[in-house]
């Protein structure tokens, strides 16, 4: 259910891992001078300048390694302080798969890789803050998956962004300040099966998270989060406004006009802008609707996420499931604190 993540560590633990024999870090530099490039920026009163150096590293070709060293100098105190920030950005499920995330990635799945991720660069997952998370469900559908995505047509005050990737995918998304929802056509991008929906939220600030308690690598290591955020990709999959067939017999003609205008992304839009109550009670509308005469497809996609969910959660759902080392064990280490050196010009 996790997939891609994006994490912050700084200080000596930062070192640590920048020192690690396993990663061939890189500094980048100018491609046409070759000149070592560094970032100058000072803060808005113009009493500090920060001058940062950008180290990169590649680990099995999924995780992206940043590393940063970043001089900031007092201009009025000359004063200068060093830090150090590493940032740990890809896929976990690809990396426990080998490149791929097409499949099922577990509760047990993600906390071995945690593990081997510790074990290999001798990190404590209490230290690692999650700033990035995507967490997502790969279903089978009954119907042809971009079919299904068509029929996506707006969520809260948004109309959804398309991409079809060059021809390669179909995704619709929708693009908040703290995340985005993604619903794309996972087969169409495997050039596999063409009925396997992935069904995505990723959070792009961690106080999005707050609602499942995450702040730290470890707190993803608790299965009662995983719950958490399982109840969100059906809850919010629940909330978008997806058309399907109804059937329109036995329909009054504002009713029927409702259903046909209900498939266009703009009608909901503009109604939106012109009036939130008016939105709010044709929403409803649309949803009874659907309800009385609809046949019950979002309902069906919903229970399959939902019934995914429990299943990548149910694999004995305890810590004690890790290799050898428990979160217990990790809580009990003391976190390694960022030791600032001052130098006086």
């Amino acid at each position: 259910m996790i997939d891609g993540v994006k994490l912050h560590i700084s200080g000596d633990n930062a070192k640590k891992i920048f020192h690690n024999e396993l990663l061939n870090f890189s500094i980048k530099t100018n491609i046409k001078t070759g000149e070592v490039l560094t970032i100058k920026t000072c803060n808005k009163s113009g009493t500090y300048e920060y001058e940062t150096l950008t180290y990169l590293a590649s680990f099995k070709e999924v995780l992206t390694f940043t590393y940063k060293e970043t001089c900031s100098t007092n201009l009025k105190a000359k004063i200068q302080t060093y830090s150090t920030n590493l940032e740990i950005n890809g896929s976990f499920h690809k990396l426990y798969n080998h490149g791929r995330n097409d499949n099922d990635y577990t509760f047990i799945d993600f906390t071995n890789t945690v593990h081997y991720l510790s074990e290999t660069f001798g990190f404590n997952p209490t230290c690692f803050k999650v700033q990035n998370l995507e967490f997502a469900v790969n279903i089978m559908l009954p119907i042809n998956a971009r079919e299904f995505i068509s029929n996506v047509v707006y969520y809260k005050n948004k109309i959804p962004d398309i991409n079809t990737f060059g021809g390669t995918g179909y995704m619709k998304q929708f693009e908040f300040t703290q995340y985005f929802i993604k619903i794309y056509d996972k087969g169409l991008q495997n050039n596999t099966v063409t009925n396997q929906l992935r069904f995505e939220i990723k959070a792009i600030k961690n106080q999005y998270l707050k609602f499942a308690n995450i702040r730290y690598l470890s707190d993803l290591l608790d299965s009662r989060n995983w719950q958490k955020l399982a109840k969100r990709l059906h809850d919010v999959f629940l909330e978008l406004l997806i058309t399907e067939y109804c059937k329109k017999d036995e329909m009054k003609l504002n009713d029927r006009i409702l259903l046909i205008k209900a498939k266009n992304s703009d009608f909901w839009h503009k109604t939106h802008k012109r009036s939130i109550y008016s939105f709010k009670d044709k929403r409803a509308k649309f949803r009874l609707l659907k309800d009385i005469y609809g046949n019950g497809l979002q309902r069906d996609v919903a229970q399959l996420i939902q019934d995914k969910t429990i299943l990548l959660n149910n694999a004995n759902n305890n810590i004690e499931s890790f290799n050898q080392k428990s979160l217990e064990t990790w809580l009990k280490l003391p976190p390694v604190f960022t030791n600032i050196k001052s130098v006086h010009l």
